[in-house]
């Protein structure tokens, strides 16, 4: 039975790469969070070409053997997520860039996407909100400081959930008083 759109949960998602082509790098951490269950799901992933790596990416995402010492197959994790995504509406944070590596990595794998082709961008929402008002930068960590949301373990996946997941319900149904406040930010900014 195919559930109609109302009827699909939204699933927070955040992946660490190791660089920005997911036809060369990986996925080396994911994380979820499907409000609707109160369901979070965060794994590290045991990188298969580490040679592949950009170094800067490894700095960003905090990569060393050491704290990936118990981190999981790509195929034993991407089971796992595509069960848990499946039929789920994704959002997040440039998600573009987290389902490409989702489809890419499935694909590498011979696993069949799960996922709902709509997503939710929360640059989109930041834009029409948060830009009029002064935002400069729709980086999550300029959106969470615009917002007073706390930026603590930025570039974990799951803190990156975790913080999309702030902002998403700070954005999604403003109120005046949050308009207001967000114009008062932004000539404080100025």
């Amino acid at each position: 039975m195919r559930l109609k759109l109302r009827d699909k949960p939204l699933a927070v998602l955040d992946m660490e790469t190791t660089g920005l082509d997911p036809e060369i790098h990986e996925v080396i951490e994911v994380a979820l969070y499907i409000p609707s269950r109160d369901f979070t799901y965060a794994q590290k992933i045991k990188p298969e070409h580490i040679e592949t790596a950009q170094p800067e990416a490894l700095a960003v995402n905090g990569y060393t053997p050491e704290l990936w010492v118990d981190a999981l197959p790509a195929r034993e994790v991407f089971e796992v997520v595509n069960g848990l995504l499946q039929d789920c509406v994704p959002l997040g944070q440039n998600i573009s860039f987290d389902l490409g590596f989702y489809n890419a990595t499935c694909k590498r794998l011979d696993i069949k996407p799960s996922l709902d082709y709509r997503h939710v961008e929360l640059y989109t929402l930041a834009y029409i909100h948060l830009v009029p008002h002064g935002l400069n930068s729709m980086s999550l960590v300029n959106v969470c400081k615009f917002l007073g949301i706390t930026n603590e373990g930025a570039h974990a996946a799951l803190a990156d959930v975790e913080r999309t997941w702030a902002v998403y319900k700070r954005l999604r149904a403003p109120s005046w008083l949050d308009r207001l406040r967000w114009a008062w930010a932004g000539r404080k900014a100025r």
